[in-house]
């Protein structure tokens, strides 16, 4: 054992050296002897003794109880009261003095002896106890969980940092409060508050943890989500002293949990719904997991589940399982991947499939190769359509280069022309050589044709344009354009359908330079030439019809009906003979028909209507031609009435073929009174005649001899 080092402080110094003796022959050693208590507090700080033996009545400024006091304040040293019989004892200031033990006077070896050893094994236990606390309360401070302990009143005597910052309560305001007004805790769910865990522990001294979804809520009301535990504490006897709660913030946790459940809902809903085949094999090819539609499509099998410890060799044919097995192999040991590798497969029953395949190594967090990982989907219409979009395009140049039309194609940024067809050739009398790789202006005899290749370049509907190309030997001739702008390689270009049109429009001059002469002619005919539609709507007509409506332009007419402008009965009446001539597709030729005026009096129309038929043949309405014959009808009127007349007269006439009188010698003829008559005379009487006088040639032979022969002989009248 090491001899104890005491610092002695004793006023006499007899009494000291006895003392002295004493210590020595117990095996310890003085390491000096103070007379006051200034050299004594500088002595403990200087020399750092083991122990103080301190006599309570030393001389000067400080008494023995003084002193002690301010070593205990700076030094953690035993200090051992030497009393005297005789001294005045005070036992609250001894109390407060926080002495190791008391020896009274005269000193008594075995008494000194017991007492130094209770007190350095006093002062070591409490040392321990020091560290012990000092070490816990590190501990507490430092750990990362929130720790609060109680009383067993379940009265907070202490919280650590942690448990500071979640509660937002500080130690000194904590201390001495009940546990639930500090450690406030709710039901995540219900928000109700959750059951206090004091009780069990304090009452049952169980050792207990909380609820799922416990929230604490602070002292400025922020919601925390913890996870904690709890325990009694107990003494040495078993008696429980308080309780300690362990908890922590688990935000991040939770939160981290729920990415992880994320996560894992995105890779299931992966496996579960998404088309391509999935699988997750180990370093043996064997699968970990496959999605659904690998499972229920490719393997048969109803559940992914079965797939699981199973491999290729399973479900597929030798041949198609060992070169999968070769190359995942492959894979693991090279950590090489394949990406979108296409394979054709010939199965047994003569069927051919596509599948792209991407396969890469399946590494943990360490980066350790734990197998593969692939993704392969059925190509198989893919290809199919890639098949069918080849043969189209095949097609598409075919009815390219074969269109009727020529078809020149120019990048829309530069106008540089990157293709043609055989037609465009024919129409600007150049090989395909001389045009690929020049100018689209090359087309065109004026700058025209550049503007309406910008035009088209903006147009976001496509719009016929006409303008004008020019043939390689200078020819000029008309074409309408359609053009389209879309991708083609990575780059925008301009796809033009030129058409030539100059035949079509000399013919299309030639028949407006005949509808002009129509037009003139139909406006400037007395005749009203007019159509309809099947309504009786007037969709043409000239400048007659609109003048027989009262109207001064053909236009006012346009639109509107016959009850628009005659009488109803009459309007009612052209509508009906339309109506039949729609409905039976038969004409009316020339019929005449009265048109009684507003204005009062009659005129007289010669109507002509004939269906008006489209191309297909169906009546779309009528086209007439009316005349007005009043003049015509008059004229007739008036001839009937000379008819008339003249057939009076001829009745008249007609009675003078009776039995009539006349003289065979003067040829008089008697009249019905008796008397005697004239034939001149007679004829006028009874008929609406008159007579004029001559001379027939007998008679004149007979009365002018002479003058009949002159005029027979007329050269020999005059010799």
């Amino acid at each position: 054992m090491d001899e104890t080092k005491i610092l002695l402080v004793e006023s006499d110094p007899k009494t000291a050296r006895s003392i002295n003796s004493i210590i020595s022959h117990l095996g310890h050693k003085v390491v000096k002897t103070a007379s006051d208590g200034v050299s004594a507090l500088k002595s403990a700080i200087d020399l750092q003794p083991d122990l103080v033996l301190m006599d309570i009545s030393i001389k000067g400024a400080m008494n023995g109880i003084d002193t002690a006091v301010q070593i205990h304040q700076s030094q953690d040293i035993p200090i051992i009261f030497l009393i005297e019989e005789s001294d005045q004892l005070d036992l609250e200031t001894l109390k407060q003095a926080d002495n190791d033990g008391i020896v009274f006077k005269p000193i008594v070896e075995a008494e000194l002896r017991c007492v130094i050893e209770l007190a350095l094994a006093h002062h070591k236990e409490e040392r321990r106890i020091k560290t012990d606390q000092a070490l816990l309360s590190t501990t507490l401070k430092s750990i990362g969980d929130a720790v609060i302990t109680t009383d067993n009143q379940a009265l907070i005597t202490f919280l650590n940092p942690v448990a500071e910052k979640l509660t937002g309560w500080s130690l000194s305001e904590a201390v001495g409060k009940p546990i639930l007004q500090i450690f406030n805790i709710i039901n995540e769910d219900t928000q109700l508050p959750a059951k206090n865990p004091l009780k069990n522990i304090l009452g049952k001294g169980m050792v207990v943890g909380l609820a799922n979804h416990t929230v604490l809520i602070s002292k400025k009301g922020k919601k925390i989500p913890i996870d904690d535990s709890g325990a009694p504490i107990m003494d040495e006897y078993g008696n429980i002293e308080g309780a300690v709660l362990v908890f922590r913030d688990i935000t991040q946790q939770k939160k981290a949990k729920s990415a992880l459940e994320f996560e894992k809902s995105l890779i299931d809903a992966l496996l579960n719904y998404f088309p391509e085949y999935i699988f997750f094999k180990d370093l043996k090819s064997r699968f970990y997991r496959v999605s659904k539609s690998l499972a229920t499509e490719v393997f048969g099998l109803n559940d992914p589940k079965e797939a699981i410890g199973k491999s290729d060799f399973d479900f597929f044919p030798e041949q198609f399982a060992e070169a999968d097995y070769t190359t995942e192999q492959h894979i693991i040991k090279s950590g090489e991947s394949i990406v979108d590798k296409e394979e054709k497969r010939q199965w047994v029953n003569g069927s051919v499939s596509w599948a792209s395949s991407t396969k890469m190594p399946l590494v943990n967090n360490k980066g350790e190769i734990i197998g593969t990982f692939g993704i392969s989907k059925n190509i198989t219409e893919k290809k199919q359509m890639q098949e069918a979009l080849r043969l189209s395009e095949e097609r598409y140049r075919l009815q390219f280069e074969e269109a009727m039309d020529a078809i020149f194609v120019a990048d829309a940024e530069t106008g540089i022309l990157v293709d043609c067809n055989r037609a465009a050739t024919v129409l600007v009398g150049r090989e395909k050589s001389e045009i690929i790789g020049q100018h689209q202006s090359i087309l065109h005899p004026d700058d025209e044709g550049s503007k309406a290749f910008k035009q088209h370049i903006k147009q976001k509907i496509s719009e016929i344009i006409e303008t004008q190309i020019i043939t390689k030997s200078g020819e000029i001739r008309d074409v309408a354009i359609k053009a389209n702008v879309f991708d083609l390689e990575n780059r925008k270009v301009l796809m033009g359908i030129f058409r030539d049109v100059t035949e079509q429009k000399q013919a299309e001059e030639a028949l407006a330079s005949e509808r002009n002469l129509l037009k003139t002619v139909i406006d400037n005919v007395p005749d009203k030439i007019y159509a309809k539609d099947t309504e009786g709507r007037f969709i043409m007509c000239n400048k007659a019809v609109a003048k027989r409506m009262g109207k001064s332009n053909p236009k006012e007419i346009i639109g509107k009906t016959d009850f628009d402008f005659v009488e109803p009965t009459l309007a009612a009446k052209f509508h009906a003979n339309e109506h039949d001539i729609i409905k039976s597709g038969q004409p009316l030729i020339d019929h005449e028909e009265p048109l009684d005026q507003l204005e009062g009096g009659r005129r007289w129309n010669s109507a002509t209507k004939v269906p008006l038929r489209d191309q297909q043949g169906n009546v779309i309405g009528i086209v007439g031609i009316g005349r007005d014959i009043t003049d015509r009808k008059l004229a007739e009127e008036q001839r009937e009435k000379v008819i008339l007349e003249l057939q009076e007269a001829l009745n008249k006439i007609n009675t003078l073929k009776g039995l009539i009188p006349i003289c065979a010698c003067c040829k008089k003829i008697r009249d019905d009174k008796g008397y005697w008559n004239n034939v001149e005379s007679y004829i006028q009487t009874h008929a609406d005649v008159e007579f004029t006088h001559g001379i027939c040639p007998d008679c004149m032979k007979k009365l002018y001899p002479d003058y009949h022969k002159k005029k027979d002989n007329p050269e020999k009248s005059k010799e």
